[in-house]
């Protein structure tokens, strides 16, 4: 059968079940719907929308910027040069973007989308998808399903979505966010951004100056060449910089201490259990920096009681709230581990948070007269005035490698860091 602008051919290749329709588009733009068969569909040149409906498809929209809907079943879809969009629908689809700046949607099953050349958006939805953005600046976003994502080259910005989710960054600076489940994540070459998200996710910085962010979950962050940040904010968390001078950093996240102080017989109680967040850090070589930030954290009426119009809460004023034994507190950090503290390489530690003193002791673990490690115990010294968290234990930082002294600590304990920025955190308790 002919029409002006197209054929329709019926084929029976040779151990196909199903009949094969082709449609061949021509150099103009035009609508090629399929049927409900197996279909073959050419768009050829031109600005084509092609519709493949049912069976187990085969669709070559040729040059031009085409709209494809590849709909249910098995389907190829090869978008050919120009700005194409693609919606493989249902089915474990293989979609190629080639040239130009594609738009591909993956929809149910496990799809493949390659986006080639060009600043593509790729969109995996349901199902284990593999997505490759190619060249080009893209943003790729696995959606559901335990998804494989790779870059490429350029600056690129992925999102695993929910699932176990492994993600090559590839060349460039780039940005990524693993969602839930527990991810890999590799940044590669370049200036990237890792953040694990939900999940116990492994995050592997490569060569170039990144920044590794930790998630909810207990995960591994690894700086590789380079100056790095690796930034510890929940969960307990191993902390690799590797090579160059890198920046770890870990905040109380252990919860609200055990009252040192009981407010009708103010007696101290040294045996506090925390909550599991105890971070072990490797600065690797360089001159790197351990950072520990403890928290100001409040009751309810105490915080909104300084939250400002803008809903950030001023948590220097909420350290001013001393008429209660039980308003104010700074959060716990645990019990964190330095393997390899350097003053050869001009390693430093930072502790800075409201009232934090911090005290040093060297210890003999064996006996034999050597000491192999010193112990940085950390308390809360808000004063006879600081109600009942005066004397809080808040955790201790063993330090391996060289030992110290308390003059060897840079400590600031007139900072004023909240544990939430907002009201609207504090209430989610994010």
């Amino acid at each position: 059968m002919t029409a002006s602008n197209w054929t329709l051919e019926t084929l029976f290749p040779e151990g196909l079940p199903d009949t094969l329709v082709t449609l061949t588009g021509s150099t103009l733009a035009e609508k090629l719907r399929g049927t409900e068969a197996a279909d073959l569909i050419k768009g050829e040149g031109g600005n084509d929308r092609l519709i493949a409906r049912g069976g187990n498809d085969v669709v070559l929209a040729g040059e031009g910027d085409d709209r494809v809907h590849a709909g249910s079943g098995d389907d190829i879809v090869d978008a050919g040069s120009g700005n194409d969009r693609v919606h493989a629908g249902d089915g474990d689809d293989v979609v190629l973007g080639g040239a130009g700046n594609d738009t591909l949607r993956g929809g149910d099953g496990a799809d493949q989308l390659y986006g080639g050349e060009g600043d593509d958006r790729l969109a995996g939805g349901e199902g284990d998808d593999f997505l490759d953005g190619g060249s080009g600046d893209d943003r790729l976003w696995g959606g559901d399903g335990n998804d494989q994502i790779l870059g490429g080259s350029g600056n690129d910005r992925i999102g695993g979505g929910d699932g176990n989710d492994a993600v090559m960054a590839g060349d460039g600076d780039d940005r990524v966010n693993g969602g839930d489940g527990d991810d890999l994540l590799q940044g590669d070459a370049g200036n990237d951004r890792l953040i694990g998200g939900d999940g116990n996710d492994e995050i592997l910085g490569g060569s170039g100056n990144d920044r590794l962010v930790d998630g909810h979950g207990n995960d591994a962050l690894v700086g590789g060449e380079d100056d790095d940040r690796l930034i510890s904010r929940f969960g307990s968390d191993i902390l690799d910089g590797g090579e160059g001078d890198d920046f770890l950093f870990s905040r109380s996240d252990a919860g609200e201490p055990v009252i040192a102080q009981d407010p009708e017989l103010p007696t101290y109680n040294p045996d506090q259990p925390f909550m599991d967040a105890n971070d072990v850090m490797t600065g690797g070589a360089g001159a790197d920096t351990f950072f520990f930030r403890l928290d100001i954290n409040a009751t309810e009426e105490i915080a909104r009681k300084h939250t400002q119009e803008n809903g950030r809460i001023d948590w220097r004023g909420v350290a001013g709230e001393n008429d209660n034994p039980h308003d104010h507190w700074v959060d716990a950090i645990g019990d964190e581990v330095i393997t390899d503290f350097s003053f050869e390489e001009g390693d430093q530690i930072v502790i800075r948070g409201h009232t934090v003193d911090a005290s040093v002791e060297q210890v003999d673990f064996d006996e034999d007269g050597v000491f192999d490690y010193s112990v940085i115990t950390l308390t809360s010294n808000q004063g006879g005035n600081g109600g009942a968290h005066d004397g809080d234990h808040l955790g201790t930082i063993t330090v391996y490698g060289d030992l110290i002294t308390e003059e060897d600590l840079v400590v600031d304990n007139m900072a004023f860091y909240g544990a939430f920025n907002t009201l609207a955190q504090y209430l989610d308790g994010f």
